[in-house]
């Protein structure tokens, strides 16, 4: 079975405890508005791609927030990532990506949507210093 260009396989998903320390303590961060990237980037002969995503519990009390906030987040992301995956592939990097939703606003589709898309616009700046056109897809 292939992975299409609009997948989220498992193996792309930040999962090891040890690996998201590890990007806590050692990556980089920023912040575009609801959320705070927490970011690496390693040089690799097999480049990959991993993302997390955390809504927390302090923020939304309730499972049911939090879940669904998790899964907007992964669709936008999903539906957004072979810009930044074909720039991260070209350059041969390894990406490790945390999206932690960091405001107890109201959130909806467009506005993450959005947002995910300028996270995803700075990461393949930082990425590819070079002259990179807008890579947003229209919606």
């Amino acid at each position: 079975m292939s992975n299409g260009p609009f997948t989220l396989s498992a193996a792309e998903r930040l999962k090891s405890k040890k690996d998201i320390d590890t990007l806590f303590r050692q990556g980089e961060a920023f912040f575009v508005y609801p959320f705070k990237v927490f970011y690496t980037f390693k040089p690799t002969q097999h480049p990959a791609l991993q993302m997390g995503v955390s809504a927390p519990k302090k923020l939304f009390r309730q499972s049911v927030q939090r879940n669904y906030l998790k899964r907007l987040v992964r669709e936008a992301y999903r539906l957004q990532k072979p810009a930044l995956q074909q720039i991260q592939q070209s350059e041969g990097l390894q990406l490790q990506l945390m999206l932690v939703y960091a405001t107890t606003g109201k959130f909806t589709y467009d506005k993450v949507y959005h947002s995910i898309g300028n996270i995803l616009d700075k990461l393949i700046k930082k990425a590819h210093p070079g002259d990179v056109g807008d890579a947003k897809k229209e919606a």
